[in-house]
């Protein structure tokens, strides 16, 4: 069907290491003989999304399929994302996690996270005692991000925890009053690893400009906000339950 109405096609995909998609593309390419680019993300979800946009950007452009690809590629090397585990037993019982790791990480709190690195695979990034310490951590990360690149959008991913997104989402556009913030679900490969409640951030670096530091005023700013928050009642309720 497609070969009737098109010359060729561009595929991205979730990162090889995380899913066999891929080689399930590759496959249907050859049964087909269809002219297919095939793209690893190296990453997930919105991710994704965000290289989705940039090859239809490009494509208007007036670009071809392999000028396209070609950018998509080096495209998704400037992805960034942090996850912050919303259940540490998920991790425990996923075994990326032992029985000693998970009895020491309830009892003093901890609150791991996660990060799809350059190759593709999901690592543990930082441990953090607390949740609020978690995502003051992300939003510095952000913030060091912005001020060295070109970023206008941010998506704001959760695991059936759209609350917390809008108060994360609330953090970002107070700090950077013209980004652009999207709250969506987070991808069921990564919601089988961290559990209900995650949490994550997904931004792409169009560029670098100038470098400047991130002032004290705004990392006080993002840490103040942060640390003052109260978890909603409703949260608490749904979490004891």
């Amino acid at each position: 069907m497609l070969k009737k109405n098109y010359e060729s096609a561009i595929a991205i995909h979730v990162s090889n290491k995380l899913s066999g998609t891929i080689e399930s593309s590759r496959s249907g390419k050859e049964l087909a003989g269809f002219n297919v680019e095939i793209i690893d993300s190296f990453s997930i979800s919105s991710a994704i999304t965000l290289l989705l946009e940039k090859g239809l950007g490009l494509m208007e452009e007036g670009l071809d399929q392999q000028e396209i690809a070609i950018k998509l590629r080096k495209a998704a090397f400037d992805t960034e994302n942090y996850i912050l585990v919303g259940n540490l037993n998920q991790l425990y019982k996923g075994g990326r996690m032992n029985s000693a790791q998970y009895l020491l990480g309830s009892l003093l709190k901890i609150k791991p996270i996660l990060q799809i690195n350059k190759e593709g695979e999901l690592n543990v990034f930082e441990k953090v005692r607390s949740e609020k310490k978690a995502i003051t951590r992300m939003l510095v990360q952000l913030n060091q991000d912005v001020s060295e690149n070109s970023i206008t959008k941010v998506y704001v991913m959760h695991g059936n925890n759209e609350e917390k997104a809008r108060f994360l989402k609330g953090e970002i556009v107070a700090q950077f009053p013209e980004m652009e913030v999207i709250i969506g679900d987070i991808s069921s490969s990564i919601a089988v690893h961290a559990g209900e409640g995650t949490l994550g951030l997904v931004w792409h670096k169009k560029e670098q400009r100038r470098k400047r530091p991130v002032s004290k005023r705004q990392s006080a700013l993002c840490r103040s906000d942060v640390e003052n928050w109260t978890e909603p009642s409703e949260i608490k309720e749904s979490r004891k339950a």
